[in-house]
């Protein structure tokens, strides 16, 4: 069988089209798809209501149901899903990761992720909404800014030998 995650947020206008393409493939091996909604403020939950299926809370991770389910995404002002893992991240101690991209998704600039200053300012509520302090929240900000900046312009770049 062949799984075919379709990630959505706010994808209601695309969220046909995008089923339309796998369906449109050709294979012998059986289709599996799966949508998934990431917390979504327009119709996608009711065009995704007509589809027989799970809705899943976040795009690309690997969890036990049982610990999602304990911390439910439901801070909407920041970036729920990065409070979630560190809350996780928390009480449970490890995570793996892998360092690649394993899925494209469509970002519009009415996303949550659109705005880079808007996005900006939902990573800071997210270390205000830990319990961290002003101070400890900034130091965590400039981290990820400037893990961000080197991110961004480290792409392209040939890394030599020493």
């Amino acid at each position: 069988m062949i799984s075919v995650v379709i990630p959505s947020y706010n994808g209601a206008e695309t969220l046909f089209q995008a089923i339309d393409s796998v369906l449109c493939q050709t294979t012998k091996t059986p289709l599996e798809i799966l949508v998934i909604d990431d917390n979504s403020t327009d119709d996608t939950m009711e065009k995704m209501g007509r589809l027989r299926g799970n809705v899943i809370g976040c795009s690309s991770v690997l969890a036990k149901r049982s610990v999602l389910l304990e911390f439910p995404m439901e801070k909407d002002e920041c970036h729920e899903d990065y409070l979630d893992w560190l809350r996780i991240l928390k009480k449970y101690g490890t995570a793996c990761g892998v360092d690649e991209p394993l899925l494209k998704y469509r970002l519009s600039s009415t996303g949550k992720s659109g705005n880079k200053l808007h996005s900006a300012g939902m990573t800071y509520r997210v270390y205000r909404e830990l319990g961290m302090g002003t101070f400890r929240s900034l130091y965590c900000f400039a981290c990820y800014a400037v893990n961000g900046v080197r991110k961004y312009y480290g792409k392209g770049k040939k890394r030599g030998r020493d």
